[in-house]
């Protein structure tokens, strides 16, 4: 019962995600009901599918379908380090578009693949993976949205960034902006408080001796 509640709040997360990936479903919605409504109700569900799925998970019966040896937690320590940079760095560090268009996107795909090299089993690919699904695979619906919404602009955006890392990296030339160490610095004390505070919310230290 308990993997079944996982997989409804993994869909709900997904499937609330879609809805402004499609603009004129999005105006239908809210006209219907409301932008604040609409707005409101997106988040609750967006919350209620994100963090039912990570209470949910420590009840569902954990069975394994690839071992996890203790070396991948040191990969999954680093992937996690980078998702919070992107984190971090999504809002008001422009230089982060210089090596990937959707840094927040980026920063969620890393965090569920990173879980999924240290939780080979059943609940941990529902949750990890429909996580890492969101932040991966969302990259190229929002692309995709962008495109139609305002062909121009996405021109622009096309040219000066990429879903590749640094594949545009020197696309602006001079005029790129500078990359400043508050992101960096601010993903590390956010890594360094999820170090130390997994094993109180999750059960589980991340470094085990």
């Amino acid at each position: 019962m308990a993997l079944w509640v996982l997989i409804v709040c993994i869909v709900v997360f997904l499937a609330v995600h879609l809805i402004p990936m499609n603009p004129s479903l999005r105006a239908a919605v809210a006209g219907k009901i409301g932008e604040r409504p609409y707005m409101a109700i997106f988040s609750l569900l967006s919350l209620a599918g994100f963090f039912g799925g990570i209470v949910i998970y420590r009840s569902v019966d954990h069975i394994a379908l690839w071992p996890s040896p203790p070396e991948a937690r040191w990969v999954t320590m680093v992937l996690m380090f980078l998702s919070f940079v992107f984190f971090a760095a999504a809002k008001g560090a422009p230089w982060i578009n210089r090596i990937v268009r959707h840094p927040m996107l980026w920063g969620m795909g890393l965090f569920g693949a990173a879980h999924l090299i240290s939780n080979g089993e059943v609940p941990g690919v529902v949750l990890f993976g429909g996580l890492a699904l969101f932040g991966f695979g969302w990259q190229i619906l929002t692309d995709r949205r962008d495109a139609v919404a305002d062909p121009e602009a996405w021109a622009e955006i096309q040219r000066t960034t990429s879903n590749i890392p640094f594949a545009k990296w020197s696309a602006l030339g001079d005029g790129a902006p500078r990359v400043t160490l508050c992101p960096l610095l601010a993903g590390l004390v956010l890594f360094a408080l999820f170090v130390w505070f997994h094993p109180t919310l999750f059960g589980m230290p991340v470094i085990q001796p």
